[in-house]
């Protein structure tokens, strides 16, 4: 699925390992999930590619299928499946570690504006959000937790971020941070804290997820995903099989870092 920043890193990734072979580059995209598996089954069985990669997107029932009895080998990026190839970031660490980030600097009241409920690495942001909320003695608030609804890019859009936080400081005025699960929710997110008359972080810290170039020059306090370097080791991982004509199942996890700017402050 193609449509904001994070794709377009991974994609980038993808093209730099590729230009040293002798395959290129053919990208299917889906708006939603209804359009995956169409995309996919004409990715693996029109005979036009040696292999496939699927990205951010989660793999069901009739997903897998469509991977098992593909004749080319197929890796999955930013999911995890136990029978397929994948590469992925450990989510839960990443959720976890912005959160208690926010809490060790001495915030409380922290919203957390979550991407669809069938993203995995969204749901798994989730628990390690709430897994360090309850570590640091406090109770998970189920009104401080804003899931984006429908399923376009899953979630992770500009637009949710800002409804999410919208929605987030309607019904908890004294919130004082927001954890996003990706920085594009995040700039939406920062939009809807300052048309409240907020300032971050001063009222309200945000931190966001991926590390995006443009996050930088926002200043975004984030959990860095190594995006480049898993498009690089998932065209690493189809080349090998492509080459060896097998499909060896491993897993590849990276572990995010947390890089702080100015969204977030010591209270």
């Amino acid at each position: 699925m193609v449509g904001n920043y994070f794709y377009n890193e991974v994609l980038r990734g993808f093209q730099d390992r590729l230009k040293d072979s002798d395959f290129e580059l053919m990208v299917f995209t889906a708006q939603n999930l209804q359009d995956v598996d169409p995309q996919l089954s004409r990715a693996v069985k029109s005979g036009l590619s040696a292999g496939a990669l699927l990205l951010s997107t989660p793999v069901n029932e009739k997903t897998y299928s469509l991977v098992k009895n593909s004749r080319s080998p197929v890796v999955v990026v930013d999911t995890r499946h136990p029978d397929i190839d994948t590469v992925s970031v450990d989510n839960e660490y990443g959720g976890h570690l912005a959160t208690s980030f926010l809490i060790s600097k001495g915030y409380r009241k922290i919203g957390l504006v979550m991407a669809s409920k069938e993203s995995q690495p969204a749901a798994a942001r989730y628990r390690g959000y709430v897994r360090a909320i309850t570590e640091s003695g406090m109770m998970v608030d189920d009104q401080l937790v804003y899931v984006a609804e429908g399923d376009y890019h899953h979630g992770y859009s500009e637009t949710s971020g800002y409804q999410g936080a919208k929605k987030l400081l309607e019904a908890s005025p004294d919130i004082d941070a927001i954890f996003a699960t990706s920085d594009v929710q995040a700039f939406g997110a920062m939009h809807a804290v300052r048309e409240s008359g907020l300032n971050i972080p001063d009222d309200v810290a945000v931190i966001g997820y991926d590390d995006l170039s443009v996050s930088r020059h926002l200043g975004l306090t984030t959990v860095r995903q190594p995006m480049f370097e898993m498009g690089r080791t998932a065209v690493e991982r189809l080349l090998s099989h492509i080459d060896r004509h097998t499909m060896h199942v491993s897993e590849t996890v990276f572990y995010p870092d947390l890089v702080e700017r100015a969204t977030t402050k010591t209270l």
